[in-house]
């Protein structure tokens, strides 16, 4: 059964990620047209330190449900794939039809293709979790902390640590990657399944621990010094001249994943009765993320990042909430059409693929 307070959380989560990408350089930009040092320059850099442990607070989320089951299906990936395919494949060909540009084949066959880091990295995850959960499972509460800790150490602090020296020792100048604990590339700024299995851990922790909830101020409190850390801390690159992607907004920098949790563990204890609506909304985050950017583009944002601060975010925040609405009225329809579809392949494929149940 839904919880409607963790729903609410999707929601937010979602619209967090339009926001991300409203100030992203290659989507909205708002970051590189508004001017430095105003107002709106700090609002924008406070707001996108809020919201970029996104998708740790998914993943949070997957592992806090998902680590008491063990059964896992082929239909729900392939279904998020379909997904993918169906709206990369229809916002070409739409793309094409308005501009009165002609379509390529060869375009329109790599537009027919699922590629999206995050889709392919949850499949996976989906498929290993099952072993991750025997893992957890076999393993004291104290044993499990230590594990959590000793996997953040490695693969989150050591590191960001190796990013921030490139950073502001050598200004991007000089690569460490060779001593990273990820991979030849890098740390890869958290875009990799082990940023992914140390969320899900971390949210797998968290159901079955006792969980002590902070109050309500307290919480607020910690989650802004966080966030004003990050905020410090991306601007400090940005004065130093740093123009990469920054270790401050990483999704692997540990105050990012603490961030995530410290949403996540107020929410739990928010009291929200079962709500159809808010259930519903969260349902459709999935196509608001395919969706958004197509919408995020037209935005009129170098005029608006120009705007009184409050104007600014009344915009950033309502612009969200449409951009939501709309992808959500699409994703709704989307699911009315294809559900026929999916409920005669359940009756072939509704089997487990995968069953670790004891």
């Amino acid at each position: 059964m839904r919880k409607s307070n963790i729903e609410l959380l999707r929601v937010l989560t979602m619209m967090g990620v339009i926001i991300l990408h409203f100030n992203n350089a290659y989507m909205g930009k708002a970051l590189f047209y508004v001017k430095n040092g105003s107002i709106n320059f700090y609002i924008l850099y406070f707001i996108e330190s809020l919201c970029i442990c996104a998708v740790n607070l998914f993943i949070l989320i997957t592992g806090y449900f998902m680590c008491q089951n063990n059964k896992r299906y082929i239909l729900k990936p392939l279904k998020l794939l379909a997904e993918v395919s169906f709206f990369s494949e229809s916002t070409y060909v739409i793309k094409h039809l308005i501009s009165g540009e002609p379509v390529i084949s060869r375009e329109l066959l790599y537009a027919l293709l699922p590629v999206n880091w995050f889709v392919i990295l949850y499949i996976t995850l989906y498929f290993i979790s099952p072993y991750l959960n025997i893992w957890i499972h076999c393993l004291s509460k104290k044993k499990m902390l230590n594990m959590i800790v000793i996997w953040g150490i490695i693969f989150s602090v050591y590191p960001t640590v190796l990013n921030f020296a490139e950073e502001i020792i050598w200004g991007g100048e000089k690569e460490l990657s060779g001593l990273s604990s990820v991979g030849l590339y890098g740390s890869q700024y958290g875009y990799t399944i082990i940023n992914f299995i140390l969320c899900y851990l971390t949210g797998a922790y968290i159901r079955i621990s006792d969980r002590k909830y902070y109050s309500l101020i307290k919480s607020l409190t910690l989650i802004c010094g966080n966030v004003l850390i990050l905020s410090t801390w991306a601007l400090v690159d940005n004065y130093t001249g740093f123009s990469n992607e920054r270790s401050a907004w990483a999704y692997c920098n540990p105050f990012v994943i603490l961030l995530a949790v410290l949403i996540f563990l107020l929410f739990l204890q928010l009291e929200i009765s079962a709500n159809t609506f808010i259930n519903s909304l969260a349902g459709g985050s999935f196509a608001v993320y395919l969706l958004h950017n197509n919408f995020v583009r037209f935005l009129p944002v170098e005029k608006i990042v120009s705007c009184n601060p409050c104007i600014m975010l009344l915009f950033v925040i309502l612009s969200s909430a449409v951009i939501y609405t709309v992808c959500w009225l699409i994703g709704y329809f989307y699911e009315k059409m294809t559900r026929p579809i999916y409920m005669k392949l359940a009756k072939y494929i509704s089997f487990p693929v995968l069953d670790l149940s004891p």
